[in-house]
């Protein structure tokens, strides 16, 4: 009797430092850490919000119940270690005296620290007061969590309000180079696109620290991070790619776009080519680029006079982060925009040399 109750101790222990672990792994460690549990959660909820959201309906409908998807998963993530923490506990109070149920509510009062059931004996009494600590511990860990999250979501969402009254919404890039030209400011574009590169910078950052900030959707259904980079890193393409002189400095901004849309690729495993060929297939069709390339043209813009030369050096940019746009934009479940549309996520991909 004795082994067995050392080996529910043992037992009990090694899954409340496994939660411990969960939670530290997630809240404090700064890198995309995702334990299982974590997993467990995100994936069910997901799973669940999948299906409230199935395609059947508008986008906006869908775009409702996916605004809460994140947020239940914040919440519900604290609920879960809690009760893991409490069943982890309930063998140890049984092997120190406290049998059946007993335990199990035990451990539920030293957890929130309501204190309405005491433990048998002495041993018990301490166990309960540690995992008291570590109820008050887990509490803490979420109070400092929640503002940081929000925060850096306020932090992200500012750039693209900019962006929406330049670019409309949801974004367009043609418009974007259109509007800057129209307000004279075309050969300045190095300046925007400095700033995007900072925002690629503190994207990457954040969304690879904090895993739920992916899936937090702006206020504006319309609105959406990966539109903005895909828009972003589109338009960089296009002023070097159609226009007069080469807009050379979005060259910067791409090599940071696309590295940070490949590290968070990284932390849900999506695969991409590393290194693809210039002339590798794209999601974008040819005469939808060609309808871009046409309207900045009618704009007045000073557009290239090769066509073809244009949408080779745009696609061979482009290859370079598309197949992880569309990757993450299905597991976002971005809104669609004009470069990424649900009837371009398919295999029937086309390439440049086309």
């Amino acid at each position: 009797m004795i082994v067995v109750r050392v080996l529910a101790i043992v037992v009990g222990l090694t899954g409340v430092f496994a939660v411990l672990a969960s939670a530290i792994r997630t809240v404090v460690v700064p890198r995309g850490e995702s334990t299982w549990l974590a997993k467990v959660v995100q994936v069910s909820v997901t799973a669940a919000f999948g299906v409230l959201a199935r395609p059947s309906r508008s986008y906006l409908v869908r775009d409702r119940w996916l605004a809460r998807q994140a947020p239940t998963a914040l919440v519900l993530l604290p609920l879960v270690w809690s009760v893991a923490v409490v069943v982890s506990f309930w063998p140890v109070h049984w092997a120190l005296g406290s049998d059946g149920w007993d335990g199990l509510v035990l451990s539920a009062s030293s957890l929130t620290t309501l204190g309405f059931a005491r433990g048998g004996t002495v041993p018990d009494d301490l166990v309960a007061a540690f995992e008291a600590l570590i109820g008050l511990g887990l509490v803490a860990l979420m109070i400092s969590f929640l503002p940081t999250i929000y925060g850096r979501f306020a932090q992200r969402e500012r750039p693209m309000a900019r962006l929406a009254l330049l670019a409309g919404s949801p974004p367009d890039p043609a418009l974007l180079l259109i509007r800057t030209y129209d307000a004279g400011v075309l050969g300045d574009l190095d300046e925007t696109w400095n700033e995007w590169e900072v925002w690629f910078a503190d994207l990457r950052e954040a969304h690879t620290s904090f895993i739920a900030l992916n899936f937090f959707r702006s206020q504006d259904p319309h609105t959406h991070w990966l539109t903005a980079a895909g828009v972003a890193l589109d338009s960089a393409a296009l002023g070097m790619a159609a226009l007069e002189p080469a807009n050379r400095h979005g060259g910067l901004l791409m090599r940071t776009g696309f590295d940070t849309l490949r590290q968070i690729a990284d932390q849900f495993d999506i695969e991409y080519d590393p290194d693809p060929a210039p002339t590798d297939p794209i999601s974008v069709p040819r005469e939808s680029f060609q309808a871009v390339v046409d309207q900045l043209a009618d704009a007045g813009l000073p557009v290239r006079q090769d066509q073809e030369q244009i949408w080779r050096d745009w696609a061979g940019w482009r290859v370079n982060y598309d197949s992880v746009l569309v990757a993450l934009a299905r597991l976002t479940h971005a809104p669609p925009s004009r470069m990424l549309r649900e009837d371009y996520r398919s295999p029937d991909a086309e390439s440049p040399s086309a």
